[in-house]
């Protein structure tokens, strides 16, 4: 056996105690059934907390933690904090040669964390306290400001819609959904997940019933209103009407896919379609669609309302939105220069 002199030293002391799993040492078998039913049914929905595609991304997530930790010959659940310590520091090494993201980064500490925690680990390596601050350095080092798609502008819109062939099917739903989107300001996945079920008609405008959304992951709904705008080519409930009609829509997803034979499916749209059909209207209308997704419509439906004047109460009743500084982040520039306190400095005084 070798001496304390010659094994390596720990990376961080004091070392860390094995976590010891929930159920017994033979994996549950020997709890009674109904116990490990509960158990099973619990651990589902504690998964639920979290939508399936927050969830798939972190299992995806994870198994580039667990392949990492093959190669080094290092358990992945339950993993160490040491181990987590280093994964951190390969992804960023070579002064992060490899271009990860702060935010990549601080996502796959989340994963790891949601799988220790949903296979019954109550303790996360992530969350050691050395594990932090050595992700405190890396923001510090490697951070960098967020990139942000640009919001719409109406006038935009305008063009983008009027660049639309609506003698096609793809160009009547496109239409629709940029101009409910914009109205709404709905997230992508918001749009695609809309249901006929979800809409009700009140006077000349919708009320959309959203039954979960990422404001509100514990689903207790609110309402969304979209008014009409009677004779305006911009009128998003005449478009959403003239879609579903052409389309004979009268239950199940709204937008849907459209073939290239100008066929529409039953199948919804996904959130990734959204974006491209966004970014696709963008180019047909002549603007740049590097910068646009289709989180453009729901950034453009707050900066322009806020740069019109409209009260942060009325913004964050149609977004959701339950934090004012969060909604700032969304209203970006709109009032950056209006809304300014070297405005009150007396600067235009002359001599």
């Amino acid at each position: 056996m070798d001496s304390d002199d010659e094994r390596d030293p720990p990376i961080f002391a004091p070392p860390v105690t094995s976590m010891v799993p929930a159920a017994d040492s033979n994996g549950g078998r020997g709890l009674p059934p109904e116990v490990r039913r509960l158990a099973a049914q619990a651990l589902e929905l504690q998964a639920n907390r979290r939508s399936v595609n927050t969830r798939r991304a972190y299992e995806g997530d994870f198994a580039h933690f667990a392949d990492w930790c093959s190669t080094m010959a290092l358990d992945p659940l339950p993993a160490s904090p040491e181990a987590v310590y280093l994964y951190l520091t390969a992804l960023v090494a070579d002064d992060n040669a490899a271009g990860y993201a702060v935010a990549t980064l601080e996502r796959r500490l989340a994963a790891i964390t949601y799988v220790h925690e949903t296979s019954g680990h109550s303790a996360s390596p992530a969350r050691h306290v050395r594990v932090r601050e050595l992700m405190g350095g890396i923001r510090r080092t490697h951070g960098r400001p967020q990139v942000k798609r640009d919001p719409l502008t109406t006038a935009q819109l305008a063009t983008m819609v009027e660049a639309l062939d609506v003698a096609t099917m793809a160009g009547l739903r496109d239409r629709a959904l940029l101009l409910v989107g914009y109205a709404g300001a709905f997230r992508r996945s918001e749009l695609a997940s809309l249901t006929v079920s979800q809409i009700a008609r009140r006077g000349d405008g919708y009320v959309v019933a959203l039954v979960r959304s990422k404001d509100d992951p514990e689903g207790r709904g609110r309402s969304v209103g979209i008014p009409a705008f009677p004779g305006s080519p911009l009128c998003p409930v005449t478009a959403v009407d003239t879609w579903m009609t052409a389309a004979r829509i009268t239950a199940g997803p709204i937008f849907r896919k459209v073939t290239r034979y100008q066929t529409v499916t039953k199948d919804a749209l996904s959130a990734s379609a959204v974006a491209l059909i966004v970014k696709r209207a963008a180019q047909g209308a002549g603007l740049p669609p590097l910068l646009l997704a289709g989180h453009s419509l729901r950034a453009g439906h707050a900066t322009t309302a806020a740069g019109n004047g409209a009260p942060d109460r009325t913004i964050m009743r149609q977004t959701g939105h339950k934090s004012v500084d969060t909604l700032e982040g969304y209203i970006r520039t709109a009032n950056v220069l209006d809304d300014n306190s070297a405005r009150y400095l007396n600067l235009e005084a002359t001599r």
